[in-house]
């Protein structure tokens, strides 16, 4: 990432003395920047155990596919099987959000794995400096920055994060910026991004088909508690 701002930066730079081919914009083709997974370049997958990512820190309440509320550290549900199994579908019904390692090597040397963006919108929403990629990010260097912007909600918060997906850590983060004072954190047992039950995460027919329901009834009782 350093390497891609510099470079970004570099073009800008040139652009405002009048030495660039455009003087207002241009686009950056970034390999395997993808549009998150499969096709993006990414650590995260090769290490499922790596800290503060697919689980989280502490102990916080965890929505299981009964309707019961529990409270534990929560592991998301996520394993690279599941997108064993997926691949075989049409490229557009697969949701599995860790590929195994030579499925993503195959997709960062496709054009499936390229992300077009333009230099200012790069720099100004994208742009996330780091010392460090797991503990040294500076959220606030990038305008599209969730955890960042997070800083600036008082209202009553609830994040709910999906069990069965990549952002458990991040959605932590997430809360822990939030200043309001009245703010609740919450894991939906075997959920993908859109909330929608891993399926191939299963391992018993139905075990998460309940995620979905389970999320928006969540939503409405805690809504109408406040408003």
């Amino acid at each position: 990432m350093q390497r891609l701002v510099e470079q970004a930066l570099a073009t800008r730079k040139r652009m405002a003395a009048g030495q660039h081919l455009y003087s207002d914009d241009d686009l950056m083709v970034i390999p395997a920047g993808g549009n998150g997974s499969p096709s993006g370049a990414s650590l995260i997958p090769l290490d499922l155990s790596l800290p503060g990512i697919f689980r989280t820190s502490r102990p916080e309440k965890l929505l299981r596919n009964d309707g019961t509320v529990v409270t534990q550290i929560v592991v998301s549900a996520a394993t690279f099987d599941q997108h064993r199994k997926a691949d075989a579908r049409p490229r557009d019904e697969r949701r599995a959000p860790v590929p195994d390692p030579l499925t993503r090597k195959r997709l960062n040397y496709s054009f499936e794995g390229v992300r077009l963006v333009s230099v200012n919108s790069f720099l100004d929403r994208e742009a996330i400096r780091a010392t460090n990629s797991l503990d040294g990010i500076d959220h606030c260097s990038a305008t599209a920055s969730s955890i960042c912007s997070a800083s600036g909600i008082r209202v009553p918060a609830l994040v709910v994060a999906a069990g069965a997906y990549k952002f458990i850590g991040d959605t932590e983060r997430l809360f822990d910026q939030l200043p309001s004072r009245d703010k609740e954190y919450i894991v939906i047992e075997g959920a993908l991004h859109s909330f929608q039950p891993c399926v191939e995460c299963e391992k018993t027919p139905g075990q998460f088909g309940n995620s979905r329901r389970n999320t928006f009834d969540y939503l409405a009782a805690w809504a109408k508690a406040r408003f």
